[in-house]
């Protein structure tokens, strides 16, 4: 299947079409015993300006919720590879965003024997090329759970920290490491 969109009006011509057009869909309908319903779509749009041979392109994940019959976002993957579930704009790599409620991530393991987890691996190779494995030296940081909330200036800030940091130089065998928990006052700037 190739859906493709131009911006001119004449057929056999060619014009560049604006940010946020959308570039082709597929939606999924079944009926409601009187007419076809949209109960989800896929839609590929232009996520910002185009330029020659320059399409920047993002996917955009709806579904129907129950008691409606109109679909609405619930996914995005951007030009930036960027996903954003409840949010059309992620500003991290993967984002999780709901409004007035709360927010939870849930990692489940069904399991009778012991050694099956759920399990959140924080992961961290000293080497910058994907996939390159090189060992971390002591006192570098490993990974991090922070927490945090918007001050009165309405910027951004850590509030508490849970932060994993190699406590000694690895081996061949093992990582050392150690836990450590901050918080912020309100002395603090960052």
């Amino acid at each position: 299947i190739w859906l493709a969109k131009n911006g001119g009006a004449t057929v056999g011509t060619h014009a560049s079409i604006a940010s946020g057009e959308v570039l082709g869909s597929i939606f999924f309908s079944g009926s409601d015993g009187s007419t076809f319903v949209n109960g989800a779509s896929i839609h590929a749009i232009a996520d910002s300006s185009v330029g020659s041979n320059d399409m920047p392109g993002a996917l955009i994940f709806s579904t129907t919720p129950d008691g409606d019959d109109d679909v609405d976002e619930r996914m995005r993957i951007t030009s930036g590879g960027k996903v954003g579930i409840g949010t059309s704009s992620p500003s991290t790599p993967f984002e999780v965003a709901q409004s007035a409620g709360d927010e939870n991530a849930t990692l489940s393991c069904y399991s009778t024997t012991d050694a099956h987890t759920a399990t959140l691996n924080l992961r961290k190779s000293a080497n910058a090329t994907i996939g390159t494995a090189a060992a971390t030296a002591s006192g570098e940081t490993l990974g991090q759970i922070v927490a945090q909330g918007y001050d009165t200036d309405n910027d951004l800030k850590a509030s508490s920290i849970i932060r994993f940091q190699g406590d000694a130089a690895p081996d061949g065998d093992s990582v050392p490491g150690k836990i450590l928990f901050m918080t912020s006052d309100l002395d603090d700037s960052g």
